[in-house]
């Protein structure tokens, strides 16, 4: 467990954070949400919940079927 000032770990943490190429990433994954909601067979009327899945690509592509 870690105790006292997290603001050095922060920072550590938003550095590293910021070198990649965040973007790139995100558009591969509206890919694999649209993949996993098809594959699902998701309808039009059925509800959808969405639980930790990063940018909510899934939830995105749920709710347009």
């Amino acid at each position: 467990m870690v105790s006292g000032d997290l603001s050095e770990i922060t920072k550590r943490q938003q550095e590293i954070w910021s070198t990649g190429d965040f973007h790139r990433i995100g558009v591969a994954q509206v890919v694999v949400g649209e993949m996993l909601v098809r594959s699902l067979h998701v309808h039009a009327g059925e509800s959808v919940l969405d639980v930790a899945g990063g940018a909510g690509n899934a939830a995105l592509a749920a709710a347009l079927m």
